[in-house]
């Protein structure tokens, strides 16, 4: 619910589409973050 109304705020006059796209994105690009921290510290416990 609150995804279209922030990506509203950083980009005005978007059509839905291009808001879906940058929110998928975003979701891609925040998992790949949280996996690669993960796997950091991870491997920083294990040595």
């Amino acid at each position: 619910v609150m995804g279209p109304f922030l990506l509203d705020i950083f980009f005005p006059g978007q059509d839905a589409l291009s808001q879906l796209t940058g929110s998928v994105l975003t979701g891609v690009a925040v998992t790949l973050l949280g996996i690669a921290i993960i796997g950091v510290a991870g491997s920083m416990r294990a040595s």
